[in-house]
């Protein structure tokens, strides 16, 4: 912008200088007047000159333009959104956004990038498979991807493995799940969920019957948790398989769970 105000100024200039020039001429009657005179009249054409710069420059919104030109190589919205959320675009995810799987594993997302990339994933129709381990997404980037996974329904398998999500994560996850219907494997390891996460996910899993693979390993859940997750796996329909290892299930927990497996594979 600074460049085309340059530019219009300098020829706005040339414009005015050149009536200037010919009254100097020796067929002009300047010489005749006093010295004063003719800078008086100099300074008058100058601040005539400055106010038609202004009001050409006026003339151009290099602004809007430069905005819909954005806006028209972002069609996923994807750069508006890490520009609102104040996060550094994950341009790997603009290469791979058209592939069935995205995997973007350690990237430092944290909850702001997280939520950023949660945006065009609502409207994409392409991904299948999404790994977005180890991103310390914390609740607030849980929720965000619970979300998105509430409005699409191509994603079939999706990895939250090791990203923090606690109680709060867990809680948005229970609701998606909820009304999710294409989710088959769903993978939320390492997460610090404990008895009060299952709260959430045990009435979700009674409802949800399309989900087949479900990891909760590494995680901080105990008897009251295994007596939560087995009343609800006796009325789930769906689950096939189950990954609790590296939990803390003992005693009346335990055996409430094993009764209510049923035909369902369990990892402990």
């Amino acid at each position: 912008m600074l460049q085309l105000g340059e530019e219009r100024m300098s020829q706005t200039e040339v414009d005015v200088c050149g009536p200037k020039d010919q009254r100097s001429s020796p067929c002009g009657n300047l010489l005749d007047r006093g010295e004063k005179e003719v800078e008086e009249e100099e300074d008058q054409e100058e601040e005539l000159g400055g106010e038609d710069c202004v009001i050409l420059n006026e003339d151009y919104d290099t602004d809007l333009e430069l905005r819909d030109k954005e806006e028209a190589y972002d069609p996923t919205g994807y750069m508006e959104a890490c520009e609102a959320l104040q996060v550094v675009p994950a341009y790997s995810f603009l290469r791979n956004m058209h592939n069935s799987e995205l995997s973007m594993m350690h990237r430092c997302l944290g909850p702001q990038g997280t939520k950023a990339l949660a945006v065009p994933l609502v409207t994409n129709t392409s991904i299948l498979r999404l790994n977005l381990r180890d991103n310390w997404m914390e609740g607030m980037g849980g929720a965000a991807i619970a979300e998105m996974l509430k409005e699409n329904c191509y994603i079939t398998e999706v990895d939250l493995s090791d990203n923090s999500l606690g109680d709060h994560g867990a809680g948005a996850i229970a609701s998606m799940l909820k009304e999710n219907s294409t989710l088959v494997n769903l993978n939320l390891s390492g997460n610090h969920f404990t008895d009060r996460s299952v709260e959430h996910l045990g009435p979700a899993l009674i409802t949800n019957s399309r989900l087949q693979h479900l990891d909760l390993s590494h995680n901080a859940l105990g008897e009251q948790a295994g007596q939560s997750l087995g009343h609800a796996l006796s009325e789930n329909t769906g689950l096939r398989s189950l990954s609790l290892a590296w939990n803390c299930i003992r005693g009346r927990g335990a055996a409430i769970l094993a009764n209510g497996l049923g035909v369902i594979h369990l990892e402990i």
